[in-house]
């Protein structure tokens, strides 16, 4: 499958994926030089962001990045132009419930210090997805235990972590979103537009007569 991914960082990711075709894009010039350093025929990366792509993709990945995003609708609606119509758009983002424990071993240097970002839960995901014109085929959360113990990460991650309540404690969010069908009306679909006013019963009529012809 062709395999875009976004933020692509070191690369890993979109390595482990073996795409027939894959081209990881990012924003730090240095993340992409140090991707290169790693040759694949098969995979290329750039320094550029989603709007400079072109082409269309089975798969969209975005892992870890929508935190940083400063309009993570448009992004989705972006992505969506270079999504092929029966594609897929998978998206996983550090669950909320984590915050606390990550802050705590960032502060006590147990893991990479993290710049500061928005924090978004999985109903979140879900209305920029439906915002952006997207719907959900697939979504939950994973991972217990994010420290490597022999055996017992295994069993909380692979078992204990798609049980329920456990299932919905996981480290991080997933996302698998294709594209919404368009619904076919036989004839236009008549809408409201509705103005709320008070005390301004006077520009009602101006506003009709400003209104485009819809």
């Amino acid at each position: 499958k062709k395999v875009l991914e976004i933020g692509s960082g070191t690369g890993s990711l979109l390595r482990r994926l073996k795409p027939s075709h894959g081209l990881g894009i990012d924003i730090s010039s240095r993340m992409t030089a140090h991707a290169k350093k790693n040759r694949d025929k098969t995979i290329e990366f750039r320094t550029a962001s989603i709007a400079d792509v072109k082409g269309l993709f089975d798969y969209i990945v975005i892992s870890d990045v929508l935190g940083y995003s400063d309009d993570v609708e448009k992004m989705f609606r972006q992505a969506s132009r270079c999504l092929k119509a029966h594609g897929r758009l998978v998206v996983t983002q550090y669950s909320a419930l984590w915050e606390p424990i990550l802050r705590l071993a960032s502060f006590l240097k147990l893991r990479q210090p993290d710049f500061n970002q928005n924090w978004l839960s999985l109903s979140d995901l879900k209305n920029f997805g439906a915002l952006a014109g997207y719907e959900v085929v697939k979504d939950g959360t994973k991972m217990l235990m994010p420290l490597s113990i022999p055996l017992i990460s295994a069993f909380l991650n692979r078992v204990l972590a798609n049980i329920w309540p456990f299932s919905k404690l996981g480290l991080f969010y997933f996302v698998v979103f294709r594209k919404a069908e368009k619904p076919s009306y036989g004839t236009p679909p008549s809408f409201s537009i509705i103005v709320p006013a008070r005390n301004e019963a006077g520009t009602i009529e101006k506003i009709v007569n400003e209104l485009p012809d819809l």
